[in-house]
């Protein structure tokens, strides 16, 4: 029922190793059942991409089939019926070099509202055939490899990052590896990682907190095997998706300076309409678990337990929090981290939060 009056989010599947598109035939055609416009595609030199036969150079990932993958996201983005503001991209295996050299590439071109990834390798330690991998390249091979791993890209990728990782392939694969993904691409901001990703997540809001910069044994929780099946895996991408994507979003107005006036626009769902909208704010993240299960990314200080407020949200999915900021010296330079959280009481998890926003208060 996709059309121009009724766009609909996008998930594009990006294969791994040397597979083409028609690995993802049968899950485009479940996802499709859901309401959403499920894309696969033959990378540069495989499947019908080969130019009928002429063109079998396999790329491995790099920056033919990067670039390739760039030009798949404009032709997405343009159709008038896809909502440009909810487009996946999914890779699995080593379909991570690929997707993440696209996005470090042409960042935000299209905006991409989430990078999916299903257990990537990070490095050529983890790609080389030499180590079990799939590309049948030396890793001591140093020109091939620029431009050849998912780690490097990591950090200049904006779009929001979501690592899938089984407990299983974490201790195959050594957790570093997964953890290591995940820390490049946090946003400096948020914790003391180096990236840009406004949001980094290890499986699920109910699993990890997010934007978590992690050291030593402080690990993510991975899957249980159990629950890695197709069918269970299916079920917890598509409410990751939903979460994430058509999940409330948090925008902050007014320039924060002293003796001035702060606010905070939560933007959903009309369907929210009457709903309950938390917001708060702190100096501090410190990710907690929330009644329902769900993870806080705010430090529940003393500042918070005073300064949350809770608002109705009207009937264009907005609610609306100011804050009256004082006008004292002290607080410039001042960084502050919001959230918010709209209440589903028909949800087994009712809060559905936003991505943490921060600001730094103004002269």
């Amino acid at each position: 029922d996709a059309s121009p009056q009724n766009p609909r989010p996008l998930i594009l599947f990006v294969p791994g190793a040397d597979h083409d598109g028609s690995t993802f035939k049968d899950i485009c055609e479940s996802w499709a059942r859901l309401g959403y416009i499920a894309v696969r595609f033959d990378p540069d030199g495989r499947g019908d991409s080969t130019n009928q036969g002429n063109y079998l150079h396999e790329d491995w990932g790099g920056r033919i089939q990067q670039v390739g993958l760039h030009h798949i996201l404009l032709r997405c983005a343009a159709m008038p019926e896809v909502n440009p503001e909810a487009i996946v991209v999914r890779s699995e295996g080593y379909g991570i070099t690929m997707a993440a050299g696209a996005l470090a590439r042409f960042p935000d071109d299209p905006p991409v509202a989430l990078l999916m990834d299903l257990e990537g390798p990070a490095t050529r330690d983890q790609s080389s055939y030499v180590y079990g991998g799939p590309v049948p390249v030396d890793p001591h091979d140093a020109a091939f490899w620029s431009g050849h791993e998912a780690l490097p890209w990591m950090g200049g990728i904006p779009t929001p990052y979501v690592r899938i990782e089984s407990e299983d392939h974490a201790q195959q694969m050594g957790s570093h590896v997964a953890v290591s993904m995940l820390n490049a691409a946090v946003n400096s901001e948020m914790s003391d990682g180096v990236g840009q990703s406004s949001f980094v997540l290890a499986n699920g809001p109910f699993d990890n907190p997010s934007n978590v910069f992690w050291r030593g044994n402080h690990r993510p929780q991975w899957l249980p095997d159990s629950l890695t099946g197709l069918t269970h895996l299916g079920h917890r991408e598509h409410l990751l998706m939903r979460r994430v994507v058509e999940g409330p979003q948090l925008r902050l107005v007014g320039g924060a300076p002293i003796g001035g006036v702060l606010g905070a626009v939560l933007e959903s769902s009309p369907a929210n309409q009457g709903r309950s909208a938390y917001f708060g704010f702190t100096t501090g993240l410190a990710p907690g678990l929330d009644p329902w299960g769900g993870w806080t990314s705010l430090d529940f200080d003393a500042l918070f337990l005073d300064q949350y407020q809770v608002h109705e949200i009207r009937a264009d999915g907005r609610a609306l929090a100011t804050w009256h900021i004082p006008y004292m010296q002290g607080l410039v330079g001042l960084r502050v981290f919001f959230q918010a959280a709209v209440l589903r009481e028909d949800s087994p998890h009712p809060l559905w939060y936003t991505p943490v926003e921060v600001l730094t208060i103004q002269p």
